[in-house]
């Protein structure tokens, strides 16, 4: 977008560091949900493709080619923090 518009020129940006894959933007739901339901939630959005009109149209709102499933791994420093701050 940038190059694009004549803001960015080919070697102003280097990549210095890539970090390993993680979940984010994951979607959250009530502790009590059946696990029926979530897994045909996760079905749902994973089975999502862009040679879809109605899909694609959901993944480039989201920015995104397509949906995996989430995990928790990861997320243990963030926990702790929250945990020391009273927050959960």
């Amino acid at each position: 977008m940038l190059r694009e518009k004549g803001r960015l020129r080919e070697g102003d940006v280097r990549v210095f560091w890539t970090s390993p894959g993680y979940s984010h933007c994951c979607f959250t739901a009530h502790r009590e949900l059946e696990e029926a339901v979530a897994q045909q939630i996760t079905a749902t959005f994973t089975a999502m493709r862009t040679d879809n009109p109605d899909h694609r149209e959901v993944l480039e709102l989201e920015g995104c080619k397509g949906f995996v499933p989430g995990t928790a791994a990861g997320y243990d420093l963030l926990e702790t923090a929250a945990e020391e701050e009273g927050l959960i």
